[in-house]
């Protein structure tokens, strides 16, 4: 890939500029290479600039969609494994505000490096909201009761999406690196599935739920519910 001379100018002074000298600069001087050579050239395919768009900024909109659908659809145990999914992702997307109150690394194009084809804020990236709650949801998954198996293509999900935000030269691959360890450990916040915090926090939570999904909510919801019951216990008897 050709990289403009003016480019690697403006990467170098960034690297070299203010910062101490060390293993550390050098990790930096390596991520950041990385970063060029994922980073779109000056003109790319229409159609891969499109698919890296949609996979950056609308693909996370799936997951709320079926975070819904399994609690309509859903079982008790499948409920409580969407409560922990949006716990999980509620803490990682707490600890990136944390952290990015003490390490806010401008991104790219705030600094003038690389090619930008995405609609961004010129805030702190790192780490990554995006790859922090796929990623959250996908550690979450692997400890679930239910939907375990989508823990891993949940995780692919999110190194697909951090690559398409580099590409777009909206965030540094060390935005994407960073989001992984944050997520873990929201995940890990909150202990094995059947645990303490299930059975004195969650617990309490889905009975809150459930009772006011039957007293508050609107028939038609209730009817969608009891249509999907249906056809599950018709489908068992088959």
């Amino acid at each position: 890939m050709r990289v403009e001379p003016i480019q690697v100018m403006r990467f170098v002074v960034h690297e070299a500029v203010g910062k101490p000298t060390g293993p550390g600069t050098m990790g930096n001087f390596v991520i950041n290479r990385v970063f060029f050579h994922l980073n779109a050239v000056a003109h790319p395919a229409g159609l891969t600039l499109w698919l890296a768009r949609f996979i950056a900024h609308d693909v996370i909109l799936i997951l709320p969609c079926a975070v819904l659908l399994g609690w309509i659809k859903g079982d008790d145990r499948t409920r409580m494994t969407c409560l922990r999914v949006l716990v999980g992702v509620a803490v990682a997307l707490l600890f990136n505000r944390l952290i990015g109150i003490f390490w806010s690394e401008p991104r790219p194009f705030a600094l003038g490096i690389g090619h930008q084809f995405l609609a961004q804020a010129s805030n702190g990236g790192f780490p990554s909201d995006h790859v922090a709650i796929l990623a959250a949801v996908g550690f979450t998954l692997l400890s679930a009761d239910t939907w375990a198996w989508l823990g891993f293509p949940v995780l692919g999900l999110a190194v697909i999406v951090g690559w398409a935000r580099v590409y777009l030269g909206v965030n540094w691959p060390i935005d994407m690196i960073g989001a992984f360890p944050v997520a873990w450990l929201a995940a890990r916040s909150m202990g094995n599935t059947g645990g303490r915090f299930d059975t004195t926090i969650l617990a309490p939570v889905l009975a809150a739920c459930v009772r006011a999904e039957q007293h508050w909510l609107c028939g038609p919801y209730r009817r969608l519910r009891s249509r999907f019951a249906d056809r599950s216990t018709k489908n068992s008897e088959r």
